[in-house]
Order: structure tokens, then C-alpha cells, then sequence
């Protein structure tokens, strides 16, 4: 069953990270994200990401990722 409100990006991402956690996500650098799933996606889930960790009140060093 698909979700509606998934962008199609999202079928790859959740392909290739289905089995990390979220430490696992919030530990990616966008280096690996884009050899996982290349640069375009890589952009989109960082973004994602950074925003989620804002949530969290995670600090982020912008210079390492």
C-alpha cells in the first residue's frame, strides 16, 4: 500500500534506509547520503533531517556535514 502524501523520492530513501534508526539518520553525513542515494535526494533528506534535529533541539554543526 503507498501513502498518498509521500513525495516520490521517498519510495528510494525508505528503500535504502529501512533499517536505521533515527540516531542512525541524525549520524549520516550528507557524503553517504549521497553515494547512497545520490545528490538531488541527499539534498532533500538533509534538509529534512536538519529540520527534525532542529525539532529535537539536536546541535548541529552546519561546517561537518
Amino acid at each position: 500500500m503507498s501513502n498518498p502524501y509521500l513525495f516520490p523520492y521517498y519510495s528510494s530513501c525508505i528503500r535504502v534506509f529501512r533499517n536505521y534508526n533515527g540516531e542512525d539518520m541524525f549520524r549520516l553525513k550528507k557524503k553517504e547520503m549521497e553515494r547512497l542515494i545520490g545528490s538531488q535526494e541527499a539534498q532533500r533528506l538533509e534538509s529534512q533531517i536538519l529540520v527534525q534535529k532542529n525539532k529535537e533541539g539536536v546541535l548541529v554543526d552546519l561546517y561537518t556535514s
